[in-house]
């Protein structure tokens, strides 16, 4: 089961939604502050009707950087921990896969090597990034997609894939989702009606 989460900014809030697979009718809303500090972020559960909010505590600071994707009851979202005071974390990355368990509501985090798009694919996370942030106007630019194979202990699946279409450099390009066979959607950035708009599927 999975579900794209949408970030609802509010003052000084963020929020991701996701369902609780132990019971069918518990939804909670993961509600972080922004920006980050301690002492604000909650949690709201919606439960045959009722709607109970609890303040949660998160171990590392961080500002999120991304829409989240609930897989299995797991929140996945990119935070960002540049701006934020970590006393006592060995931060070894400015950017983190956060991780929210629904069921325990405890926190865990994985770090990245760079900003990316988190997408649902095939029942797990993966997290898709172009090589080369710098070069916009590369033809052969390498796109990376990397697949969370498991989470406790980090492991990923890697691949690596050479946008080869002599049509547009990759700048005019965006990823704007995932078929249910496991293609990654991407299409133009701009459009006008004075030229066809394009849509790439990327099959692997």
């Amino acid at each position: 089961m999975q579900s794209y989460l949408i970030g609802i900014l509010t003052e000084r809030r963020i929020a991701f939604s996701g369902l609780n697979r132990l019971t069918s009718n518990t939804y909670k809303v993961l509600s972080m502050a922004y920006p980050c500090g301690p002492g604000h972020d909650k949690v709201l559960t919606f439960e045959a009707g009722d709607m109970t909010w609890r303040r949660i505590k998160c171990s590392l600071r961080h500002d999120a950087y991304s829409e989240g994707v609930c897989i299995n009851g797991v929140l996945y979202y990119l935070g960002d921990t540049s701006d934020c005071y970590n006393d006592g974390h060995d931060i070894t990355s400015r950017y983190v896969i956060v991780c929210f368990d629904l069921r325990s509501e405890k926190f865990t985090f994985t770090d990245v090597e760079r900003s990316c798009g988190l997408i649902y694919y095939k029942g797990k996370l993966a997290v898709i990034f172009w090589e080369d942030d710098d070069d916009f106007y590369s033809e052969d630019a390498e796109l990376r997609v990397w697949v969370l194979e498991d989470v406790e202990k980090h492991e990923w699946s890697k691949y690596a894939y050479t946008w080869t279409d002599g049509k547009f450099f990759r700048r005019q390009v965006s990823m704007v989702g995932v078929t249910t066979s496991g293609d990654i959607v991407f299409s133009m950035c701009k459009y006008t009606s004075e030229e066809p708009f394009y849509v790439f599927l990327l099959q692997y």
